[in-house]
């Protein structure tokens, strides 16, 4: 990341990928500090997306994909809430007749189940 400049249209998405890289990792090794780190780049890549941005739907189901491994971790049910949140603004973002779309359905099922 420290190659890709700040105002970069692709920053949002390498952060994405490092945050799917990290999540990896943390599911391969269960350091708890790459689920951590994982969480606060999807975070930065959804607050970078444009909300017309077709990345903003895959980026937010990633967030809360790392928000509910946290709270499978933690058992708090405020990381619950907040991947579910995620979750739900996935969906919302998600363009009519998306591939994606049944994907981001079915995470935010999982997520209120």
């Amino acid at each position: 990341m420290q190659r890709t400049p700040l105002d970069s249209p692709d920053r949002a998405r390498n952060l994405n990928n490092l945050g799917n890289s990290l999540r990896a990792r943390y599911i391969r090794f269960g350091q708890l500090a790459d689920l951590e780190a994982s969480i606060s780049v999807y975070r930065e890549a959804v607050q970078l997306t444009p909300p017309d941005s077709p990345d903003l739907a895959t980026n937010l189901n990633n967030l809360g994909t790392g928000l509910r491994a946290y709270y499978a971790h933690t058992g708090r049910s405020l990381d619950l809430e907040a991947a579910i949140f995620a979750y739900q603004e996935a969906v919302r973002h998600t363009p009519p007749g998306s591939p994606d779309s049944a994907m981001h359905y079915n995470n935010l099922g999982n997520g209120l189940s």
